[in-house]
């Protein structure tokens, strides 16, 4: 059978919980001199929790979406030796995985322009960093069921420890999730690093 998050978590708590996991785990430093492709020139001026809500607003992801994007970043920081995930990479992975995962998953999902305009990338880099993250994953996607479930509970569990209001969705901002929406309007841009990048 397929995964998909059940009714025990909506779409709110999901998000609260992720915004708190990503604003924990960027707290973690790498070792000196390690660059990644997925790195911004500084760290950008957008909070981890606005960023991820506004991916949230505007992509259309499903809550299976959003998991399957955290899934699909510890699976990076699990294959890759020493990578690390920071303040200067997280915006960039953030909107890389939940391209990859709106693709794989869900039956409606946009060009990969609409995310990079949504995420405040190039398109030209969006698409590099697309063909990047699927080799770092070895083009691994599919999550079974039990590991789609030990996520779940487990994102359920932190979600049950915040106030369910604490990262909420402003509905009313929401355009009508149709196809042809154009991006939004208020432009974020993320900077991209100049330095010598390694490997990941």
């Amino acid at each position: 059978g397929g995964v998909g998050v059940g009714d025990g978590l909506g779409c709110d708590a999901l998000v609260d919980a992720i915004c708190n996991l990503m604003s924990a785990v960027t707290t973690c430093e790498r070792e000196p001199g390690q660059v990644t492709k997925f790195d911004a020139v500084s760290v950008p001026g957008i909070p981890v929790r606005d960023y991820f809500i506004r991916l949230s607003e505007y992509c259309y992801c499903s809550p299976t979406c959003h998991l399957l994007s955290l899934i699909y970043i510890d699976r990076l920081v699990k294959r890759v030796r020493d990578f690390r995930v920071d303040a200067l990479n997280i915006h960039r992975l953030l909107v890389t995985t939940t391209m990859i995962a709106a693709k794989f998953y869900d039956d409606k999902f946009h060009a990969n322009s609409f995310y990079a305009h949504v995420g405040g990338v190039s398109t030209r880099e969006m698409n590099r960093l697309e063909v990047r993250l699927l080799s770092l994953l070895d083009y691994r996607l599919v999550v079974s069921p039990e590991e789609f479930a030990q996520y779940t509970q487990y994102v359920m569990s932190l979600a049950s420890m915040v106030r369910p209001t604490s990262c909420p969705l402003p509905s009313s901002t929401i355009p009508p999730p149709d196809a042809d929406t154009e991006p939004p309007r208020k432009n974020i841009s993320l900077k991209r690093s100049k330095k010598r990048l390694t490997a990941a």
